[in-house]
C-alpha cells in the first residue's frame, strides 16, 4: 500500500483542501476508471473540509456527480463544494442528533479555519454505479456495486486508509445515511477493521463503538431522500451522540 498520504499529512490528520492519494490507482491510469466490467465507476479527486483533527467527522459515501463536478470543473471556493445544494438539510441532520446546537449557517464550518468538525467521505473518492447503462450516485445502487470485487477492495482501502487511522481525538463518525443496506454493509466491515466494535441495543445498528469511538448513522441529507423529513432518532440515541462529541462516555454497549 502506499503510504505518501500519511507521510505528507501525518497519520490521523488530514488537511483541508484536495487530496492526494493514489492509494488505489496504479501507474498510467489516469484520473478516471471504470470497475468490475463497468459495474461502476471512480474519479481520483478525493477531498476533505473542515478541523485536520476532529473531535467530530461527518462523512457521506462518495461525493456525488454536483460535489465531483465542481471538483473537476476547478471553478469557485474549493469551501463551496462539499455537500452543495443541500448544506441546509446537512444541518438538519446533525441538529437532530444533538450537534451544532445554535448553529444558524453551516457554511464557516466547512472551512479551514474549523476546529471542532472534519468533513468528507468513507469513499474519498468519487464512485458512481451502473443502472441500466446509466452511471448513478444513488446509495442503493453504490450499494449493491458495493458487492463486487473490485469495488469492494476501494471500499475496503478507505476505511483501512481513512477510518482505520484516526486520531485518538475523533470522538464520533457521523455517517450520512441510514437505508438498510448501507447500515447492514457497515455492520459487517467494521467489526473486520475494529476488534472493539459493538452494537449500542435497540438502534437495529446504527450506533455503535468501533475503535475507541462512537458511530452514528443518520439520515442522508440529499435532496432526492424523501425520507430526510421523517428522520426522528430516540432521545437516548440524541443524548449519546452528543455526549461522545465532547468527551469519552460509557453506554450499555453488548460485549463492552
Amino acid at each position: 500500500m502506499n503510504l505518501s498520504i500519511f507521510q505528507s499529512i501525518g497519520r490521523g490528520q488530514a488537511c483541508h483542501g484536495r487530496t492526494s492519494c493514489r492509494v488505489c490507482w496504479k501507474d498510467g491510469e489516469g484520473n478516471h476508471k471504470l470497475l468490475d466490467g463497468q459495474s461502476a465507476q471512480m474519479v481520483n479527486d478525493p477531498g476533505y473540509w473542515g478541523a485536520p483533527d476532529p473531535s467530530v467527522l461527518v462523512l457521506g459515501m462518495s461525493k456525488g456527480f454536483t460535489q465531483s463536478n465542481m471538483m473537476a470543473a476547478d471553478q469557485g471556493s474549493f469551501d463551496r463544494i462539499a455537500y452543495a445544494k443541500f448544506r441546509k438539510r446537512l444541518l438538519q441532520g446533525l441538529q437532530a442528533v444533538g450537534l451544532m446546537e445554535g448553529v444558524q449557517n453551516i457554511d464557516p464550518k466547512l472551512t479551514a479555519a474549523e476546529k471542532k468538525f472534519g468533513f468528507a467521505s468513507v469513499i474519498r473518492c468519487s464512485m458512481t454505479a451502473n443502472d441500466g447503462g446509466e452511471f448513478v450516485s444513488a446509495s442503493g445502487k453504490l450499494i449493491s456495486a458495493l458487492k463486487r470485487p473490485q469495488a469492494a477492495a476501494v471500499m475496503d482501502t478507505c476505511l483501512k486508509t481513512y477510518i482505520g487511522a484516526l486520531s485518538p481525538k475523533t470522538r464520533l463518525v457521523v455517517l450520512l445515511g441510514n437505508s438498510s443496506g448501507y447500515v447492514d454493509y457497515m455492520r459487517k466491515a467494521m467489526p473486520k477493521l475494529f476488534s472493539d466494535y459493538a452494537a449500542a441495543e435497540g438502534y437495529d445498528g446504527l450506533l455503535y463503538k468501533a475503535g475507541g469511538r462512537f458511530f452514528v448513522h443518520v439520515a442522508h441529507p440529499s435532496g432526492s431522500n424523501g425520507h430526510f423529513e421523517g428522520f426522528r432518532p430516540a432521545t437516548p440515541m440524541t443524548a449519546t451522540v452528543r455526549a461522545s462529541s465532547e468527551s469519552w462516555q460509557k453506554n450499555n454497549f453488548k460485549g463492552a
